[in-house]
């Protein structure tokens, strides 16, 4: 709405607001030729004022759960560097907000070389804030992939639904001028420093739920709004410059929703297809430790192969030995009984415990295996791994039945100490260099 924000609770009702993501006018950078700006022709005391004033009544219109977001960067007043984001955090504070965090912003581009020493600007500060301590967050719905031969070959150390990303985040702003691929703006500039979408995006689905409200009191282009709108979230702004107003119903709403849509169907599949390939690894690399740690720790256990199998979200691991085992009771040939107490052990070890997986495992010999399950596993596709990251080939169990006490067989597919895996789980995923 083209109106001021310092009146906003004029038409936001208190307590009506889930979040607010903001970035408040530059001091003295922009002339709006309007009387109700903010910043520019101020001193720098009524620039802190009004703005006290606004985040004030913003507090007075968030519910109890909701967060406020404050994008700001550093400025140079009569030449002298002012830490603006430290200073807006204090009169913020000053306003009744809690300070929860302070995150940085990598605009991945530069602003002209200012002052100082010169180097290129590429970064602003988002200023964190919450009502109260019980604010909401959704850290499940922001986490993210990064394909590293670190999530291949250690999957235990990351959540199947993805990474928490860090607190430094990198979004490029969107370009303007005729160079932009986004068309609100290939003409006109119609913001000093427009949101990326992704931005928002991000904020948004860390603090909302559906049919949340999202306020900006400082809209500008209207990019927060614009994407609040594509998440089917209610959204209120506040913005004096009816050019921005203008360009917002009529271009920046229709682009983001494009651009929208064709993300978000891109990234649902692709986080699916994450999160399966993660479980994969996991379940395979967690059958992996456990034979190899069993033989580490009982030597004369004669592993002769590990199966992994899985059914209706059931997991069982069956770790088989050579049946020559069977009736010795040599200090050096352990009974079947130790092995199973062993690997009762090892499933409560923090290394183990780690992956998460809940299994039946049973201990016993590879023909006694072979008789119970031929009937079931015949007509079953498995795989055959030496790595639990991809398999060696796809593998009939008559034919592990005709190969397990081949020697050279079991040679070829050991990993170390541990036996070949064979499951009837599929993956097959190179390590990125």
């Amino acid at each position: 709405m083209n109106e001021d924000a310092r009146h906003l609770l004029s038409f936001v009702p208190e307590k009506s607001i889930d979040v607010t993501i903001t970035s408040p006018p530059y001091y003295d950078l922009k002339d709006y030729r309007d009387p109700r700006q903010i910043g520019f022709g101020q001193k720098f005391e009524g620039y802190r004022n009004d703005l006290t004033h606004v985040f004030s009544d913003v507090l007075k219109a968030t519910k109890e759960t909701g967060s406020l977001w404050v994008v700001v960067d550093n400025m140079r007043v009569e030449g002298k560097l002012v830490l603006l984001p430290f200073e807006m955090a204090e009169w913020i504070r000053g306003a009744g907000w809690i300070l929860q965090d302070i995150l940085v912003w990598d605009k991945m581009k530069t602003r002209p070389v200012t002052r100082g020493l010169g180097l290129r600007k590429v970064y602003e500060n988002i200023l964190v804030f919450s009502r109260t301590k019980n604010f909401k967050t959704h850290l499940d719905k922001i986490r993210d992939y990064e394909l590293t031969r670190w999530w291949v070959k250690w999957p235990e150390r990351y959540k199947s639904s993805g990474k928490v990303p860090a607190d430094i985040w990198s979004f490029l702003i969107p370009s303007q001028g005729n160079w932009s691929r986004w068309p609100i703006f290939k003409h006109q500039k119609l913001h000093e420093c427009p949101f990326p979408p992704e931005l928002v995006e991000r904020i948004l689905l860390l603090t909302t739920d559906a049919n949340d409200a999202v306020l900006d009191p400082f809209a500008g282009s209207g990019m927060t709004l614009a994407v609040a709108s594509c998440m089917k979230l209610r959204f209120t702004g506040f913005e004096i410059n009816e050019t921005y107003l203008r360009n917002f119903w009529n271009e920046v709403v229709p682009t983001v929703r494009n651009w929208y849509q064709e993300k978000h169907s891109q990234r649902v599949l692709s986080d699916d297809e994450m999160e399966i390939r993660l479980e994969k690894l996991k379940k395979l690399k967690f059958a992996r430790i456990l034979s190899t740690r069993l033989v580490g720790q009982v030597p004369a256990f004669g592993p002769v192969s590990t199966f992994l199998l899985e059914e209706n979200e059931v997991i069982d691991v069956f770790l088989l030995y050579d049946e020559m085992m069977q009736g010795m009771q040599r200090l050096d040939h352990p009974s079947p009984d130790l092995a199973k107490a062993v690997v009762q052990k090892l499933l409560s070890t923090k290394e183990l415990k780690t992956f998460g997986i809940k299994a039946n495992t049973h201990v016993l010999s590879a023909g006694e295996f072979a008789h119970e399950m031929k009937d079931y596993l015949s007509s079953i596709q498995l795989w055959l791994y030496k790595r639990h990251h991809m398999f060696e080939s796809s593998i009939r169990f008559d034919d592990w039945i005709a190969k397990y006490k081949d020697e050279r067989w079991k040679e070829a597919y050991s990993m170390g100490k541990s036996p070949p895996l064979i499951s009837n789980i599929d993956i097959y995923q190179k390590e990125p260099d």
